[in-house]
């Protein structure tokens, strides 16, 4: 049966099916500028529970740990008890440790309603339920849309965030008007979208011979873990592990060292986000034009330089603006070349799975970041945290030309062979 017949069986039409991804996208832009309208101001609120920027990594960074530990738990639950009712779970999760947060009194407390309210991110359900509602052929592109959702609301969020910042006596407003915003897009899409999950609803989604094809597909599958796939992995992780960390650690230094208002601190988030943007959309036209290797190594060069010329401008703040934006746009000129590099050295029947697992590294590795970075920014200056960190990315470059040579002389042998 094709997914249009699940449908018509679930009673969702195709214009239904429409209204159901443009509320998923719309709530999705809603949700996402809540996480990210505390961003420009956190540190004047963690310093101001006499936070360093040690408690400030750990604050930030809990919600991403979080939000990670709990995506498999909240797919299974999905295939348990229904998609809409986990995603009505974890909204009412992520609504209680937002207004939690609003109420701390006690830089703990932060930390610890942080840490509920990434228990409340479902993002796993949303990909599930898109999956529902759309044939393999149709799911890259309903999947780009809500990816291009999250910047979307992650710019607005920072930007918002920063005006308002400005003009607020109290910082709690902040928590509170992002439980609002959650609240009004928790009942905007729980009157929208109808249950997906076929199983759950009693509906049959393979045939007796998809099963069997599925079933002798998968026995001649082989497992996507070999070289390729470690490193690709590895390189992902080391890629967001250095943005999560960096992202947050310039927010620190706007604030404590270059002592920024919150409405600049969300202009240049905004144009961060720009930059990282048109890396993202530049990448895989360079990439056509060269090998894998020669575009991660060229891309790594440019890292480890510019990190090494941020050591040199503490006294100059458009001169550190300007090579933030240049990182940014090399970090994300890596982003889609890494994912790519592992989906293309894996079976078709196991994207899935290694997809999975590359987004969780990418999520774990991104909160890492925001905690190991901030706290490394304690015991080392400013200067001296980019030259190790610029050091680091000397060290991963004669690790992937190692691994150049090892793939490349495995091929030999097995072209003689």
């Amino acid at each position: 049966m094709t997914n249009e017949g699940h449908l018509k069986e679930m009673g969702i039409s195709i214009s239904k099916r429409k209204s159901i991804f443009l509320s998923l996208v719309l709530v999705n832009i809603i949700r996402n500028m809540g996480y990210n309208f505390v961003n420009p101001g956190f540190p004047d609120f963690v310093k101001s529970f006499e936070g360093t920027v040690v408690i400030y990594g750990l604050a930030i960074g809990i919600l991403q740990i979080t939000q990670t530990i709990f995506q498999l738990p909240y797919a299974f639950l999905s295939n348990k008890i229904g998609r809409k009712k986990a995603i009505a779970i974890g909204y009412v999760i992520h609504i209680i440790g937002t207004v939690l947060c609003g109420f701390s009194t006690q830089i703990w407390q932060i930390i610890l309603y942080r840490a509920i309210s990434g228990i409340g991110v479902y993002a796993s359900v949303i990909f599930a339920t898109l999956s529902d509602l759309y044939d393999e052929s149709e799911r890259a592109k309903h999947f780009s849309f809500y990816t291009m959702s999250l910047t979307v609301g992650y710019i607005l969020g920072n930007f918002l965030g920063g005006v308002i910042t400005d003009y607020i006596e109290s910082f709690s407003w902040l928590f509170f008007i992002s439980a609002i915003l959650n609240f009004i897009g928790f009942v905007f899409l729980m009157g929208i979208i109808p249950e997906t999950n076929m199983k759950f609803l009693g509906i049959e989604q393979n045939s007796k011979i998809e099963v069997h094809n599925l079933k002798k597909c998968q026995k001649n599958t082989r497992k996507p873990y070999g070289l390729p796939f470690i490193f690709g992995l590895v390189m992902h992780g080391v890629k967001n592990f250095f943005f999560g960390g960096f992202l947050a650690i310039q927010i620190w230094y706007y604030t404590d060292i270059y002592n920024l208002s919150g409405t600049w601190k969300g202009i240049i988030l905004l144009i961060l986000t720009i930059f990282y943007i048109i890396g993202l959309y530049i990448a895989p036209k360079l990439r056509k034009k060269i090998s894998y290797f020669t575009y991660i190594i060229i891309t790594s060069i440019a890292l480890a330089v510019f990190i090494l010329a941020t050591s040199f401008v503490e006294t100059n703040l458009y001169l550190y603006v300007s090579t933030n934006l240049l990182l940014a746009f090399t970090l994300a000129m890596q982003d889609p070349i890494t994912t790519s590099y592992v989906t293309n050295h894996m079976d078709e029947n196991n994207l899935s799975l290694g997809s999975g697992i590359l987004s969780t590294v990418g999520m774990l590795f991104y909160a890492i970041g925001q905690i190991s970075i901030s706290g490394l920014a304690k015991v080392l200056r400013f200067q001296w945290l980019h030259i190790t960190s610029s050091i680091f990315w000397a060290f991963l470059i004669g690790l992937i030309l190692l691994v150049n040579y090892i793939l490349k002389n495995r091929d030999k042998k097995e072209q003689k062979f």
